[in-house]
């Protein structure tokens, strides 16, 4: 795994050559967490939030969305992209989070234990999830059980560090949420036809409902992702 992927330095840099790159795609977690956010859930806290796209389309549909990153560079870039939910974009810590205990309904990440190889890490995060949060937490994981999207990472990898990167099967996202949670749910995330949906469609409703109709019978192997929930009750 890459060794940068945990320097906020490293990041401030690679953001001037990624940022656009990633804004221009489609907010696909905001899409896949708006499919399973349980009615009443209106605060919620993007951890690790990179381009910060999801948390503007998330306050776009009218959520109430924070948004944190470690890279200074990474939180003013999103500022001048989305001027308008600028003052909701912060530099922050995930391991150290600036928010009361229970601020927030559910705190999110998408590929932000990719960055890490040690589990001490991954724990402080969860610990600090499980503090500000009041109804469950959500980690996004690359899925390891996806070879083809595996490998594909790896040929990136070889000119690009940025694809140097954790996979985690599911029962190893399920041990490590278990202490943090009364019960975990595990749902597919990034199948073909839903991000074909999302990309082309943009519409926040049928890909909630052909999400949920569908979902249960998705093959992991074919999933770019694990969308894990903690719910704590």
């Amino acid at each position: 795994m890459g060794t940068n992927l945990t320097d906020p330095k490293w990041w401030s840099t690679a953001w001037q050559t990624h940022h656009q790159r990633y804004v221009s795609r489609p907010s696909y977690q905001a899409y896949y967490l708006d499919c399973i956010l349980p009615k009443g859930v209106k605060q919620l806290l993007e951890l690790g939030a990179g381009s910060f796209r999801d948390t503007a389309q998330l306050n776009k549909w009218g959520y109430e969305c924070t948004g944190t990153d470690f890279s200074p560079e990474a939180v003013a870039l999103a500022q001048r992209t989305y001027p308008r939910w600028a003052d909701r974009f912060h530099t922050a810590d995930a391991t150290t989070l600036p928010f009361e205990s229970r601020s927030f309904d559910i705190s999110f990440h998408s590929g932000l234990f990719a960055c890490f190889d040690d589990d001490a890490m991954i724990h402080a995060v969860l610990q600090e999830q499980a503090r500000v949060s009041r109804v469950a937490i959500v980690c996004t994981v690359h899925n390891a059980l996806n070879a083809t999207l595996k490998e594909q990472f790896r040929r990136q990898a070889e000119s690009d560090p940025l694809y140097q990167i954790r996979f985690f099967a599911p029962e190893e996202i399920t041990q490590l949420m278990r202490p943090y949670s009364a019960r975990l749910s595990l749902y597919p995330f990034g199948a073909l036809w839903c991000n074909r949906l999302i990309k082309y469609g943009r519409n926040r409703l049928l890909t909630r409902w052909y999400y949920r109709l569908t979902h249960k019978r998705w093959r992991w192997e074919s999933c770019e992702r694990i969308m894990a929930v903690g719910w704590f009750s």
